[in-house]
C-alpha cells in the first residue's frame, strides 16, 4: 500500500493483482504536487492496460469543486454537467451578519441573479459543463466505494458516476444529497462575546432536477451494489466487508446492468414551487388507506 500527502494520507493506492487496482481518496483537498502525483497514477493504469479500479470514496468529506471535476475528467467517457442552477435568499442587506469580515451592508452581492416565480429568493440559471481529460484518460471498469461518511464532493462524484454508467457504485447511500446541497460562496459570523466563529454557506448550488427512481429527490447517491451495516464490518472480523463484496463482484465480471429506457418516466424538481410534493403524495396514500379501512369496516 503505497501512501501519498504528508502527514494526513491524502490517498492511497495498491496494486491487488494483474487487474486490479485499489485507489482510496480519503479528501479532494489536494495540493498540485499531489494532482500531478494522482494524475500519474491515472496513466500509469492507462499504460498497463489495468482493467479494474477500486476508488474509495469512504470518509471522503469533499473539497474544491475544480479538484474533484479534474479527477473525474480522467475517468469520464463523455461531457459531465457539473451544476445546473444557484440559488441565493437574498441578494445582500444581511445585517444579521454583523460580525462578519465581509461587508455584510452591501446591498447587491449576487448581481447577476433574477427574482424566482415565487419571490422567495433568487436563481441564476448557468448549465456547466466539463469535457473528459483528452491526454490522461482511464477506460477500464470503474468500482466506487461509498457510506454515510461519503459527504460534498464525493457526493457528486459518485453521482456523475452513476447517472453517466461511467461504473458502478458499491456500498452505502452517500451522507450529502444528491440533488443540491448549500456548499459554496461561505462567510463566516463571529459570536460577540464567546468569539466563536460560525461558517454559513450563501448558495445552494443545484446539481441535478431530474427525480426517478435511481435518483431519489432529498436522499444522497444510492449504490447499485448495497453492502448493509453488520457487527461483523464493525469489527473488522473478516477484513473490510464493502472492499471484500467489491473483489467478488470483479471476480464474478458483475459491473453496470442498468439499461437506460428509450423513454425514462422522470420528474423534474422546480426550485421556485417548493420542490417535489411528496407531502401531497403522502397524503394521498393516506386517504386510500382510510378509504379502504372503511370499505373494510362496513363489509
Amino acid at each position: 500500500m503505497v501512501q501519498v500527502g504528508c502527514e494526513e494520507k491524502h490517498f492511497e493506492y495498491e496494486k491487488r493483482s494483474d487487474t486490479v487496482v485499489y485507489l482510496a481518496l480519503h479528501t479532494f483537498e489536494l495540493d498540485d504536487l499531489e494532482q500531478d502525483e494522482l494524475r500519474g497514477i491515472i496513466a500509469d493504469l492507462i499504460a498497463d492496460s489495468i482493467p479494474n479500479l477500486i476508488l474509495d470514496l469512504r470518509f471522503n468529506h469533499g473539497g474544491p469543486s475544480a479538484s474533484v471535476e479534474g479527477i473525474y475528467a480522467y475517468l469520464a467517457q463523455k461531457p459531465f454537467c457539473t451544476s445546473v442552477r444557484r440559488i441565493v435568499n437574498k441578494k445582500g442587506g444581511f445585517q444579521c451578519f454583523g460580525s462578519c469580515p465581509v461587508d455584510a451592508d452591501q446591498e447587491d452581492f449576487y448581481p447577476d441573479y433574477a427574482p424566482l416565480p415565487n419571490g422567495e429568493g433568487f436563481v441564476k440559471d448557468a448549465p456547466e459543463w466539463r469535457s473528459p481529460d483528452s491526454l490522461v484518460n482511464y477506460k477500464g471498469r470503474l468500482y466506487v466505494l461509498t457510506n454515510e461518511t461519503s459527504f460534498s464532493a464525493s457526493t457528486c462524484f459518485a453521482g456523475w458516476v452513476k447517472k453517466q454508467n461511467r461504473g458502478v457504485v458499491v456500498g452505502r447511500e452517500t451522507g450529502s444529497a444528491y440533488h443540491q446541497m448549500k456548499a459554496e460562496n461561505f462567510t463566516q459570523y463571529q459570536l460577540p462575546n464567546s468569539e466563536i466563529a460560525i461558517q454559513i454557506p450563501m448558495i445552494k448550488v443545484v446539481f441535478d432536477t431530474m427525480v426517478n427512481e435511481r435518483f431519489p429527490y432529498g436522499r444522497g447517491v444510492l449504490p447499485d451494489y448495497p453492502v448493509n451495516l453488520t457487527p461483523e464490518e464493525l469489527s473488522f472480523a473478516h477484513g473490510d466487508s464493502i472492499l471484500n463484496y467489491t473483489q467478488h463482484l470483479i471476480r464474478e465480471g458483475k459491473y453496470i446492468y442498468y439499461v437506460e429506457p428509450e423513454e425514462e418516466s422522470i420528474v423534474t424538481v422546480d426550485e421556485s414551487k417548493g420542490g417535489f410534493p411528496w407531502l401531497w403524495v403522502v397524503g394521498g396514500l393516506a386517504l386510500v388507506g382510510v378509504g379502504m379501512l372503511l370499505v373494510r369496516k362496513r363489509s
